[in-house]
């Protein structure tokens, strides 16, 4: 088969023009408010339909009335807005901020505005921009300090002692009040410590193999230890331990309760036991408990 000439493959000027999207199409499609303003008095005159999509004012509204833009930002926003983008166009720099708008039906929304100055010598001619709703990431960045906050009121207001260290340098990384409380050291203190400078020496092995277990396999994990303060004093600690991120770092949440009370009843009830044990032993009687109930001895000391 022939090939034709080359002409006849080339689109005429029309038909090629007839392929292109209008300007006006691909300025509707963007997701956002393209706008043009004057640089003094900031009265729009002209702004893409998706104006009225978002914050559903009409468009002759918003081209018609020259104190619009001013009119419809938040009132706390309001005069910084207004402060920083007189500035920016004063010194002819493009810039770009974010601000509150108050919806037609009352919705706060959020808009962050990238705008460029032209300018003629020293002198702004004309404002142009492109507004974008970010109400949704200043709402996810809210929920998000919201729940910081009520992590670090509860943190903070745990009676027993809580602190996160980062399991690479073992570093303290946070602490509550009841850690500087309980264990006698400052803040400053604890900010150049390591988690094995609460241990006494001869449990910092098995620590050290405890960590390690955290840093490979993560588990919540819960054990009885001794802590020591920064008095000298030891004390009896049921800690209960998980991984976390924090600050970006690998890093382990623990809560320790002092059970140092418990665990000197259990030994002096251990060691109760025990020379009662030894007394029944040794005596040259035979010793004997019967039980009742069941018609059987519970004991018979070893003397039988």
């Amino acid at each position: 088969a022939q090939i034709g000439p080359a002409a006849d493959l080339t689109l005429s000027d029309s038909a090629l023009a007839a392929t292109q999207p209008k300007s006006e199409d691909l300025v509707y499609a963007i997701d956002a408010i393209v706008w043009e303003a004057g640089p003094i008095t900031f009265e729009f005159t002209f702004v893409s339909g998706k104006a009225q999509r978002l914050l559903g004012y009409p468009l002759e509204q918003w081209t018609s009335q020259p104190t619009f833009w001013r009119d419809h930002v938040h009132p706390d926003d309001v005069r910084a807005a207004m402060n920083f983008c007189v500035t920016a166009t004063t010194e002819l720099r493009d810039h770009e901020f974010e601000y509150r708008m108050i919806a037609a039906d009352g919705r706060i929304v959020w808009l962050r505005d990238f705008v460029t100055v032209t300018a003629e010598g020293a002198r702004a001619t004309r404002l142009r921009g492109v507004m974008v709703d970010v109400t949704a990431q200043r709402e996810a960045e809210r929920a998000l300090q919201e729940s910081e906050t009520r992590y670090r009121s509860l943190f903070n207001s745990n009676p027993d002692p809580t602190w996160v260290y980062d399991l690479q340098t073992l570093k303290f990384l946070a602490f509550n009040d009841a850690m500087t409380q309980r264990y006698g050291y400052s803040a400053k203190e604890l900010h150049g410590m390591t988690v094995l400078d609460i241990r006494p020496s001869d449990e910092v092995p098995a620590a050290l193999r405890a960590i390690d277990e955290h840093r490979t396999r993560g588990l919540t994990h819960g054990g009885i230890w001794r802590h020591r303060r920064k008095n000298g004093s030891i004390v009896d600690v049921e800690t209960s331990s998980h991984n976390i991120h924090f600050d970006g770092r690998q890093a382990r949440i623990v809560v320790a309760r002092d059970i140092t009370d418990r665990v000197k009843t259990s030994r002096a009830l251990r060691e109760s036991e025990e020379r009662y044990r030894r007394l029944v032993e040794n005596v040259r009687l035979i010793a004997w408990e019967f039980d009742r109930a069941t018609k059987s001895f519970t004991f018979v000391s070893s003397q039988a």
